[in-house]
């Protein structure tokens, strides 16, 4: 009997060495891991480039933070980042990234991130990329029904609470004559992805968190279309008005745009002449473009 609890002990003291080793080793490996992810992640789930900086892990405190990230936009759109941020700061259980089928996240906590939300033929960069979210999902699930019951699941994950805030916004299309301005968006905050079905997939998870983001996305578009003058950050009352009127298609718009154009152009710093010209250009534009809108 003595020889038999002998052999337990020493069975377990030989498993707590091996997922300690394990768990104080991940500073080491889970970097390279991470990016390595990231790299094949982004094409294959969003159709864009996905680039991280550098990762570091606290397995004792189980904090997790990846800096540097970036997320390119989709073809046919600027060649500006349509995501970047310094740092997500990620609370999880240390134990369940080597233990179990279900990774444990107890907060994600993304801070001031910049966003670029683009509008090109009616179709955002956002949707372009939930778009291939989504239907990376539905391959992901109908591969999963042909695979055979005894193959060994993919890593799922349960994320607690996922925290979006002080995001600042840069917003373009013909809206705006195609010149950025900064525009509000609300925190974006989701509990319990995954906790109903027992873990959700990554992409299932990804989808649920970018839902939200384009969610809030379209809704401040939706301010700043009907002329709400809280809509646009740092852009004067002035210009606010010009851009409603524009989204309405008002018939006065092409009359007094020249000069909120202006005004709004010297309220943000630009230099008398260069603010001319741009009016002047934007006045063209819009002209033609209401001129086709009404057949005149």
């Amino acid at each position: 009997m003595k020889k038999i609890v002998k052999i337990l002990v020493g069975i377990f003291v030989v498993l707590l060495v091996v997922l300690l080793g394990a768990v104080l080793t991940l500073p080491l490996t889970i970097a390279p891991l991470v990016k390595g992810a990231a790299a094949t992640f982004g094409p294959k789930v969003l159709g864009v480039d996905v680039s991280i900086g550098d990762v570091k892990l606290r397995p004792i405190a189980g904090q997790l933070t990846i800096s540097d990230i970036k997320i390119g936009n989709p073809k046919g759109y600027s060649a500006k980042d349509a995501f970047a941020v310094k740092t997500i700061d990620i609370n999880l259980k240390t134990v369940s990234l080597v233990k179990g089928d279900v990774i444990q996240i107890k907060k994600i906590l993304i801070d001031a991130p910049e966003i670029s939300y683009e509008t090109k033929d009616g179709r955002s960069n956002f949707d372009t990329m939930l778009a291939k979210a989504q239907s990376a999902e539905k391959s992901e699930d109908e591969k999963t029904a042909k695979d055979s019951p005894d193959k060994k699941a993919t890593k799922k994950v349960i994320i607690d609470e996922f925290v979006l805030t002080g995001s600042k916004v840069s917003y373009a299309s013909s809206l705006t004559f195609n010149k950025p301005i900064t525009l509000p968006l609300p925190p974006v905050k989701i509990n319990d992805i995954g906790k109903a079905s027992g873990g959700a997939s990554m992409i299932e998870a990804l989808n649920q968190v970018f839902g939200s983001i384009v969610g809030g996305l379209r809704d401040a578009i939706t301010k700043l279309a009907t002329g709400s003058t809280d809509a646009i950050k740092g852009v004067s009352k002035a210009a606010t008005d010009a851009l409603g009127n524009v989204a309405k298609g008002g018939s006065e718009a092409v009359g007094d745009i020249s000069k909120k154009a202006s005004d709004a152009a010297g309220s943000l710093g630009k230099g008398a002449s260069d603010a001319a010209g741009a009016a002047g250009e934007a006045v063209k534009d819009t002209s033609k473009k209401l001129k086709g809108l009404f057949g005149k």
